[in-house]
């Protein structure tokens, strides 16, 4: 009970927000039940609670509180002034046409109309009066802000950078853990940090710009810190590639592994002193800026201890780099570094770390040198300063990264200025223009003669009309121009009753019924997309709904009562504030909108209506300005959030491809960056792709905007948005993409048709790439930029398999038939239609018999010869590895046979079971098909009744035999249709026998007795499909457990099926061991089971996209410790490796094999 009283205060104490708020509401809603108020505000009264929410948001930030009320007041000063110039305007028509003359009405409708053209509506008819509503709402809201930053903690930019900070070290900590630890259940930690690291880095833009306009006290200036914006985007832009497991690929030969050994403890050590050096850098911020951190770290920070940290760091690097150096040189002195598939694997990505430390730790002896400066600021100052907020652009709108990235550069390059131009290439010098472009004439020139069509034609004219030309462009197609229109169009039409004659019934309808609620409702619904305005309509009606039910529960219980007024009204904002922090911010602001009219209007005797009529007159009106606002955005100038989000993809995507072509520019051309005399001028080149790479986070931040605003919007065209949502998670990895591709990309998105069949791949470039870089490389003596190539190939490496996902992926979209890709000339193609796979229990007569005569066709083919032996089982100690020798006799059975032997290391208990057995399945009847003309579909097997199952149908035409119990005929099966001639381990028939107890057995089961059966009834399938979601080491490990479902139904087939030895070969070199995962794929039976295996991971994938595309696993298989490693230790698979085939067909990674509905693959399950 002790323990539970201070976690329900914690819970229950107030945020600052809430009591800012309630503070606000509580000092208006007094002022607003004091007698003489109504006397000087008159019926607007109640406007003094609406101000607070719609122009004077309360804010524990005084500097925001500052700019609310200047700039609000600026607009109410200004919107008021234009009203009363209306209303006078319309008194001197009064006077000369009469009180209500049609003069008269028209000079107040276009005045209001082009009121709501610039700014908005306000139907505001008394300058004084609505001046003091609006003077105390804004004054009750400045008062709290500058009480609450005195008890407040201080916050801001210089809080955010500790926050930051502190992700990146986190990030840096499990990115080392799993690069030399191979921390599996690490891996989705990695993912969350790095997107909390890039949400936070992303944060910090508008955290600064905000923070270098506020009121504060202490002895730093905020810009002082401004540097370590880039410290802290440079820093989560290394360890992005700590995404990728450092040990991920094929094994690296023994000698290879125990030089790079070496590199472990320097990295270790690098990485340790990185992170102490960002606890120092974060408790020197903390202490200059008054941030408390854990463990009072700000307050034991001397001034040294940055330059300490800057010391560890430096010798750290110079160790790290000298270790890399050496390493890297003596590999590459005792074997050629020429590429081949595979090779130096765990060399290319221990460089990449390696890499990504020393960049990190020469941002960070930067940031260290500065929070050294910092803290020398803050000894030496004596006294705290008032650093005064000042009035900045950036109030009226001006976007807070637009802020960040120009403060220093206030004249960026204009649209003609290329971000990716190269200042050194063809450019002209200024005298070579004057004298190429601008030649000087060769003949006299007669006198000028003056002409009206000569004086259009002079330099100033013809710059006059090109300006005036470019403007009325922009406005005819500027977005802000027809939002102007919209709003004044729709606010015209509702506007109608209130300027008709006072005796018609439009007028009386207008005043009696609160009309203008209905125009403000207009103005603050539309918005600039159809999307949108569905979304804020929706949300206003519950608002308007939820505040007047409020405010009639509050009438019914105060009544004119002030002090129960007051109360009630102040407490309404607990639950007001919770909805305004929520993500439906505006349900709580329009609901404490809606409450003071409501409430005040029978409590100031204005026209006296019931309570309940005039709750329902509110929730009328704001439904009809909701209606109106739809309409006119669906009609005129509709923008639609699809359309907006395609083509702001295309922007991301050229945008993307232009960021890559400055880069790679920059880097492959070696001429000087500029020229004297250039027209260019000398570019600031990182200045500007800095710019850039920040223009695409800001347009693909907008482009999730519009996807969820497009779940809001009705539509008669289907909107994947799913698929929309994964293109913007590809999009945020395109930064270093492929130009050619992006070029593609960019514009299927823009004219939605499709593209070429046909464009080069460049898979042969980086190969070409490559094999020239590495004869370069061995001819220099520098070993450490070998490590840096490496690290640069790796990169590279993780790029091509993303594209063909790419492709697929805007494919799906309906957006073209893509381009043959990367990674193979099929990569672009589509599914035309699904192949459904059946139970075999589900076949005619006639399709059992195809199959197996399709099985028996391919046993009598002879080999093809392409079979690539790629695994040397006879170097494994282990016997279970070892098969028997090659026979040149056999079959392409036999061969398919024997590829499945040759690879059991790989692809058994390791991260490739499921992916290569999928492969295997569809491979094998892809030449069913093509050899022995089968066009069937694949079968599988359902196992329930094992012992009665049709499956054993003894028929000689159609079924597949039963089981054998004569030991002197070595249990060969003669019933059924399958005529098998099998040459491994030795030549022999199709053997079977039922074994009920397999795992009876001393090795490696321990006389376990449990009955095979039991591991494939209903209940197990069940528990199998219910492994957690996204976790496919937990369902591979519980299908391929070592008595578990997958093993059952080889072991107790016996025979073939369960590798048991040929009569007289067990213990010999044909058959080294018996019950291994060798030559099971002699029975056709194989097939039937595996295809079921298949089909649960099938109904697996299927419960989500999670678990679907969900992949993890290593590639060394360890049966003696499968609780710790149930798929395979590291080195660890990834999506991008490839699957192994033996020579038998064309590879395929194991991210290509996870989605069955997508090209080759094209297959369902009934």
């Amino acid at each position: 009970m002790n323990g539970l009283l201070p976690f329900s205060l914690a819970t229950l104490r107030p945020s600052a927000q809430l009591l800012c708020r309630m503070s606000v509401v509580f000092i208006c809603a007094v002022v607003a039940v004091l007698p003489p108020t109504p006397e000087i505000a008159g019926a607007y009264t109640y406007l003094i609670l609406t101000a607070k929410d719609l122009s004077f948001p309360p804010s524990t930030n005084p500097s925001a509180q500052v700019e609310a009320l200047v700039v609000n007041m600026i607009g109410v000063i200004m919107g008021l002034g234009w009203s009363n110039l209306g209303l006078a305007c319309a008194a001197f028509a009064v006077q000369r046409y009469g009180l209500d003359s049609s003069e008269s009405r028209v000079i107040r409708a276009c005045f209001l109309i082009i009121l709501s053209f610039f700014t908005g509506l306000w139907n505001y008819r008394d300058f004084t009066k609505l001046l003091f509503v609006f003077s105390v709402a804004g004054a009750a809201s400045l008062a709290v802000s500058l009480v609450a930053r005195i008890f407040s903690h201080p916050g801001g930019y210089a809080k955010d950078v500790i926050d930051a900070l502190g992700t990146l070290k986190d990030l840096l900590q499990n990115s080392t853990s799993r690069t030399f630890f191979g921390g599996a259940n690490s891996i989705l930690r990695t993912e969350t940090l790095y997107s909390k690291s890039l949400d936070k880095a992303l944060a910090l833009h508008t955290s600064y710009a905000y923070s270098a306009y506020e009121l504060r006290i202490g002895r730093v200036p905020i810009k002082a810190i401004k540097p370590l914006l880039i410290t802290v985007n440079r820093i989560r832009e290394e360890l992005a590639w700590g995404k990728v497991p450092a040990l991920e690929g094929t094994e690296t030969p023994g000698g290879d592994s125990t030089l790079l050994a070496q590199l472990d403890d320097p990295c270790r050590t690098c990485s340790t002193a990185i992170i102490d050096g960002i606890s120092t850098l974060q408790a020197a911020v903390g202490r200059c800026y008054g941030i408390k951190l854990p463990n009072n770290a700000h307050k034991s920070i001397n001034l040294d201890d940055p330059l300490l940290a800057r010391a560890v760091i430096t010798n750290a690097r110079v160790g790290l780099k000298g270790t890399l150096d050496s390493v890297v040189h003596d590999i590459n002195k005792t074997c050629t570094l020429r590429r081949v598939e595979g090779h130096h694997k765990e060399l290319f990505r221990k460089s990449l770390y390696a890499a990504s430390l020393l960049h990190i730790s020469s941002e960070l002896i930067r940031a260290l040198t500065l929070a050294h400066g910092i803290l020398t600021i803050h000894h030496t100052t004596s006294h705290p300063h008032i650093f005064f907020l000042r009035p900045s652009w950036f109030w009226l709108g001006m976007s807070p990264r637009t802020v960040v990235a120009e403060e220093d550069s206030p004249t960026p390059p204009g649209p003609a200025a290329e971000l990716d131009a190269d200042p050194g290439s063809d450019t002209l010098s200024i005298n070579e223009a004057r004298t190429i472009l601008l030649p000087t004439p060769t003949t006299a020139t007669p006198p000028p003669k003056w002409s009206a069509a000569k004086v259009m034609r002079t330099p100033i004219a013809l710059r006059t009309r090109i300006a005036l030309s470019n403007w009325l462009w922009r406005a005819k197609h500027s977005k802000h121009v027809q939002h102007a229109l919209k709003n004044a169009l729709g606010v015209a039409l509702l506007l109608i009753p209130a300027v008709l004659p006072a005796s018609s019934s439009g007028k009386k309808y207008y005043d009696s019924n609160y009309g203008v609620w209905a125009i403000i409702s207009f103005v603050y619904v539309l918005e600039p997309n159809t999307a949108l305005t569905w979304r804020i309509g929706i949300w206003r009606l519950c608002g308007t709904g939820l505040g007047a039910l409020y405010a009639y529960t509050t009438w019914r219980i105060a009544g004119t009562n002030p002090y129960g007024v007051v109360v009630l009204v102040t407490a309404a904002e607990i639950f007001l504030t919770w909805l305004v922090r929520s993500s439906t911010p505006g349900v709580g602001v329009v609901a404490s909108v809606t409450i003071p009219p409501v409430l005040f209007i029978p409590y100031l005797n204005i026209h006296h209506a019931s309570m309940l009529h005039l709750a329902g007159l509110r929730t009328l009106q704001i439904s009809i300005g909701i209606i109106a606002a739809i309409l006119v955005n669906h009609i005129v100038f509709p923008k639609h959030a699809r359309v907006m989000f395609l083509s702001g993809m295309a922007k991301v995507l050229e945008d993307a491809r232009e960021l890559y072509s400055a880069l790679s520019r920059r880097t492959l051309n070696d001429r000087p960056r500029s020229r004297p005399n250039s027209v260019r001028g000398p570019v600031d080149k990182h200045s500007n792709t800095a710019k850039l790479e920040l223009r695409l986070r800001q347009l693909v931040a907008r482009e999730q905007m519009y996807l969820s605003q497009m779940e809001h919007e009705v539509s008669l065209m289907p909107k994947p948005t799913s698929s929309y949502r994964a293109a913007i998670n590809y999009a945020q990895r395109l930064a270093s993409c492929i130009t050619l591709a992006l070029f593609a990309c960019e514009h299927a998105f823009r004219s939605r048709r499709a593209l070429p069949q046909v464009l080069p791949s460049p898979r042969k470039a980086l190969d070409t790439f490559n094999v020239e870089l590495m004869e370069i490389l061995q001819s220099e003596a520098r070993a450490t930029d070998i490590g840096y190539a490496m690290a640069e190939n790796e990169v590279l490496e993780e790029m091509f398999p993303s594209n063909p996902s790419t492709m697929r992926l805007l494919g799906a979209l309906g957006l073209a038939t893509f381009v043959i890709f990367a990674l193979g000339a099929d990569s672009d193609k589509e599914c035309s239609s699904l192949e459904v796979r059946r139970e075999w229990r589900t076949f005619s007569k006639a399709e059992r018999k195809a199959w197996i005569d399709a099985q028996n066709c391919l046993n009598k083919k002879p080999s093809n010869g392409k079979l690539k032996l790629e695994v040397d089982t006879n170097s494994y100690n282990n016997p279970a590895f070892r098969i028997a020798p090659y026979n040149d006799s056999g079959s392409y059975y036999d061969d398919l046979s024997y590829a499945h032997m040759n690879l059991n290391p790989l692809i058994h208990w390791t991260g490739r079971f499921l992916p290569w057995h999928r492969v295997y399945l569809f491979e094998w009847t892809n030449i069913l098909r093509k050899e022995c003309g089968y066009d069937g579909v694949v079968p599988y097997w359902d196992v329930d009744d094992f012992e009665g199952s049709e499956v054993w149908d003894p028929d000689p035409e159609y079924g597949l035999g039963g089981f054998s119990d004569d030991e002197s005929d070595d249990y060969t099966i003669h019933d059924g249709a399958l005529d098998i001639d099998l040459t491994y381990p030795v030549p022999h028939r199709l053997r079977r026998h039922y074994i009920p107890y397999p795992y009876n057995i001393s090795f490696p089961f321990n006389y376990n007795t449990t009955a095979a059966v039991d591991t494939i009834s209903p209940g197990e399938v069940k528990r199998l499909l219910s492994q957690p979601e996204g976790n496919y080491t937990a369902f591979q490990g519980y299908m391929e457990s070592l008595i578990g479902m997958h093993s059952s139904v080889h072991l107790m087939i016996g025979g073939d099926m369960g590798t048991i030895c040929p009569k007289g070969t067990a213990g010999t070199k044909y058959c080294p061991a018996e019950r291994t995962a060798t030559f099971s794929t002699n029975d056709p039976i194989f097939h039937l089971h595996h295809g079921n295996i298949d089909r649960l991971w099938w109904l697996w994938q299927e419960q989500s996209d999670e678990n679907k595309y969900a992949y993890h696993g290593g590639s060394v298989q360890n049966i003696s410790s499968l609780d710790r490693y149930p798929n395979g230790q590291p080195p660890w698979l990834s999506k991008s490796t490839r699957l192994p085939t033996a020579g038998m067909w064309d590879t395929y990674t194991i991210g290509e094999t996870l989605d069955t509905r997508s090209w080759p693959f094209c297959y369902v399950y009934e």
